[in-house]
């Protein structure tokens, strides 16, 4: 017995911090601590997020927002509460906050894309031709500005702003 003891490596104690523990560290600016709590929670933060906004992007969004808010206000976090609760109550609140967001560009794409020229001309209070020459100018322009090669460009434009 005592041949085998002698002859294994040395294994130093593990210590297992405790999430209080952490968290001061994260106080103290410890990016270790930080990691650890990316580590323990980006991967459910993320599902959590995408089960409201059902976006991929979106969620990843929400999760590296969160992150932040998280680093930025690190000095004010409370140790004594659940770290986890308000971890996914500041992710839900940017999560809601960023779908209002995408709602209200929806809106604002649909309400912009649907006007015809008589009904871009009466709400801008001009003639229907000033608004043709105007949507025009800019289309040649954009042509000129952007060449033959901008069509992939234009392409994800369309699709993603």
């Amino acid at each position: 017995m005592f041949f085998i003891r002698f002859f294994l490596p040395f294994q130093p104690k593990l210590t297992m911090k405790t999430e209080k523990e952490i968290i001061e560290e994260l106080r103290g600016g410890v990016a270790s601590a930080f990691d650890h709590l990316y580590g323990a929670y980006s991967h459910k933060l993320y599902y959590f997020s995408l089960s409201i906004l059902k976006s991929k992007e979106d969620a990843a969004e929400v999760v590296q927002n969160t992150y932040l808010k998280i680093w930025e206000k690190r000095k004010s976090i409370d140790s004594s509460h659940s770290f986890k609760s308000f971890l996914f109550t500041v992710a839900y609140h940017i999560a809601i906050d960023l779908l209002r967001e995408r709602l209200n560009e929806r809106k604002y794409r649909e309400n912009i894309l649907h006007l015809s020229y008589n009904e871009s001309a009466g709400q801008l209070n001009i003639s229907v031709k000033t608004v043709e020459n105007s949507l025009n100018y800019t289309m040649n322009f954009i042509k000129a500005r952007l060449g033959k090669d901008s069509l992939v460009f234009l392409l994800y434009a369309a699709i993603f702003l």
